[in-house]
């Protein structure tokens, strides 16, 4: 019997912290996010449960055998009564069906002979019905459902028969794989008809519960190898009936079943809590994230980048001591906020002590290894950074630096020249910048500007390219080439196309440093063209912006995907799809920094992005460890594989192959329990045979790790090898 209370509480933070992010979304929330712990938790309940290892059996429990008698002598008084037909019996259970074993007073039946599988309503046309279409039926451990009144006449050809008391299970795809089923009740005048997408079984008597049958379809194995006995093409593969009805199914006293529906609802309502405080937890860490990193972009803006050396310094020291591979990336991330130039950092550091941005930066770097522990707060932090580096916060300014202003001259000279020479057009005289549409204010030598101050050409693509596609030739670039948060070119799905030479299109033929941008639809997705890309065009979604010879440097790109060009993009609303013309480019208002600065903006932007992505990818392992450890206990919960091996029913079982390797920091320590066992097999070992050294229980083993991890006697593992 599996102490069910024990395991989820001894493992309370690994089925609250195992998660992971749906796809196609963005900002984690309880919807965007899938709690697979709780989850999992789920699973493991409903499996234990018609397992017979969720509750305690009691013999004084009339055992089930003496149940399935009774059910057959009221099968067989129905068939006398010409109340039912007399169906195919089905075979006795071989031992090759059996995946598992049964508590001694529980049998093995099926459905088909515990219940009328597809019964047949015998109703006066003019009575009124309820109907229940697919939409109307839920996933919930209830069965509950909705319903429509319909008049019999109208749904008693063409649809599925039911009344009070049967039970319906969804048998297309993805229904079934969502576990849509029903226990029907409350129908008008006791019956129903609906979806013709449903299976449904009448019981004999009221000699089982219900709900126990629910949780026996709900159960992972039913539905896994319901999965495999699907037919039908792509979208619209079934269960068949024969697996509805025919599928082994272990069935306990009734007043077992009874307890067991009983302590599932009690331990699902205990998931619901979990879920919710998860989701609670989940979204209060996102505003606290949100709120501090706000507090950066709101600070003094003087000398912010001395004061971010200032206050990181004292915080490495403060972290020096941290051990694991996550706190070491946080702090290397706290340590690389400090400005890439020292030439002053300490004289501007002293004068703004009380700095408001140093104050907000020390609130958050002592604590940077707790605040970037999700894929939402470390995409948060990039954008965070991006927003410094054009605000000027993000290193240090020199004064020795040429100033923006002459570096906007020497740019409106060279453009001068290029119209003098025909090689670009005039341009429209731009609006004066007003104050208003300034959002912040510059350190000194900055400069606001338009975007066509400092371009060369601002333009879209050409109409019609279609008749030029090709199987080879020139690349064409579209909108789909284009990323969304950072300017690299997806080159997984390529077009081709062979233009005339001296065509229209021509005009677009892109060069290197090119940037490009969506102007339709998803606006603001970037391209940078790099160098050696060869011949290549776009269409007319896509903007083509080419910089001013002394600004075509990766400032402008990185400056491009920061919130304040986002809030840009998303200021003009046209359409049904947003959009964003060549003027609005043109016009953009954005902050130009001296040209020594920009390249040093560059660098540290590289350098923080990599040690984001550094955070992210030791998430991402750790996530994946936590989804693999859930698995784990499940399995080991359940049993970890089916009884009989030669069984086309299996359970899949898990094989860890994580390396676990000895910290500096252990040192033969008494509680270094698994350190110790590592340490004998040279400093480094497979996690499942330091596992089978311990003798620990996988929950308490799992537990010791993290302790080891914690204190520094294991290193925190690298991403973890996993076979089925």
């Amino acid at each position: 019997m599996t102490d069910i209370n024990n395991l989820i509480t001894d493992n309370i933070d690994l089925w609250t912290n195992a998660i992971k992010k749906r796809k196609g979304v963005g900002r984690g929330s309880s919807k965007k996010i899938e709690l697979v712990g709780v989850k999992k938790l789920r699973e493991l309940i409903l499996e234990l449960a018609v397992r017979g290892k969720l509750v305690p059996q009691d013999d004084n429990d009339e055992p089930a055998s003496v149940l399935l008698e009774r059910i057959a002598i009221e099968k067989e008084q129905l068939i006398q009564d010409r109340k039912i037909k007399n169906t195919k019996t089905l075979a006795e259970i071989t031992d090759d069906e059996i995946s598992f074993e049964l508590p001694k007073s529980w049998e093995w039946t099926r459905l088909g002979i515990i219940t009328e599988i597809g019964p047949r309503n015998i109703v006066e046309d003019n009575t009124q019905v309820s109907f229940i279409p697919m939409p109307l039926i839920t996933t919930n451990y209830k069965g509950s459902h909705g319903q429509e009144v319909r008049e019999w006449r109208e749904i008693k050809k063409g649809y599925t028969h039911f009344a009070d008391g049967d039970i319906g299970l969804a048998k297309i795809t993805p229904c079934f794989e969502n576990s849509k089923l029903a226990v029907f009740s409350g129908l008008k005048n006791g019956v129903g008809g609906g979806t013709t997408e449903l299976h449904i079984a009448r019981p004999f008597g009221e000699y089982l519960d219900r709900l126990f049958i629910i949780l026996y379809l709900k159960a992972p194995q039913f539905l896994l190898v319901g999965e495999t006995k699907m037919t039908g093409s792509a979208g619209q593969k079934r269960v068949p009936k024969d697996f509805f009805s025919g599928n082994p199914m272990p069935f306990p006293p009734l007043a077992e079943q009874h307890r067991i529906v009983a302590k599932v609802d009690e331990l699902m309502l205990l998931c619901d809590q979990l879920e919710q405080q998860t989701e609670q937890s989940i979204s209060a860490h996102q505003t606290l994230v949100e709120v501090l990193l706000d507090t950066l972009l709101h600070s003094t803006t003087t000398s912010a980048a001395g004061s971010i050396s200032s206050a990181t310094k004292s915080t490495t020291a403060e972290n020096s001591t941290r051990t694991s591979e996550t706190a070491d990336a946080s702090a290397k991330a706290s340590t690389a906020m400090v400005g890439g130039n020292e030439s002053g950092t300490n004289s501007r550091a002293a004068t703004c002590i009380q700095d408001s941005f140093q104050t907000n930066w020390q609130r958050i770097s002592e604590h940077f290894d707790l605040l970037f522990t999700t894929e939402y707060s470390i995409e948060q932090l990039k954008q965070t950074i991006l927003q410094l580096a054009v605000m000027g916060k993000l290193v240090p300014q020199n004064p020795n630096d040429e100033p923006a202003s002459v570096l906007l001259e020497k740019v409106a000279k060279e453009k001068e020249q290029l119209i003098a020479d025909k090689k670009i057009k005039k341009q429209k005289v731009l609006p004066v910048i007003t104050d208003e549409e300034k959002p912040f204010e510059l350190p000194n030598g900055w400069e606001w500007s338009r975007i066509w101050d400092v371009a060369k050409i601002i333009t879209s693509g050409s109409r019609d390219w279609a008749k030029y596609y090709s199987d080879e030739g020139a690349i064409f670039v579209t909108m789909g080439n284009l990323s969304r948060g950072n300017y690299r070119l997806r080159l997984d799905a390529l077009r081709y196309v062979k233009p005339p030479v001296g065509g229209e299109g021509s005009r677009t033929r892109l060069e290197e440093n090119d940037l490009l941008l969506s102007i339709t639809g998803d606006v603001g997705n970037l391209g940078l063209i790099p160098k050696g890309f060869g011949e290549a065009y776009i269409n007319q979604h896509t903007c083509l912006l080419r910089f001013m010879t002394a600004c075509q440097n990766r400032y402008f790109p990185e400056l491009m995907r920061s919130p304040l060009a986002k809030h840009q993009f998303n200021a003009p609303q046209r359409g049904i799809k947003n959009s964003f013309r060549l003027g609005d480019v043109g016009e953009m208002v954005v902050p130009i920094p001296p040209l020594t600065e920009q390249h040093r903006i560059v660098a540290k932007v590289d350098e923080l992005m990599t040690l984001c992505d550094q955070l992210k990818a030791r998430l991402n392992d750790a996530q994946t460890t936590q989804l693999h450890l859930a698995d784990a206990i499940v399995s080991k919960a359940v049993g970890q594989q089916a009884k009989n091996p030669e069984s086309k029913v299996e359970i899949k079982t898990m094989k860890i192959t994580t390396m676990l390797t000895n910290c500096n920091h252990y040192i033969n320590q008494d509680d270094g329990i698994l350190a110790a066992l590592v340490k004998t097999e040279g400093g480094e070992a497979d996690a499942k045979a330091i596992w089978n050294k311990s003798g620990l229980e996988l929950p308490n083993f799992y537990k010791q790790l993290k302790k080891e991890i914690k204190v520094g006697y294991i290193n925190t593992p690298a991403k973890a090898d996993f076979e089925y």
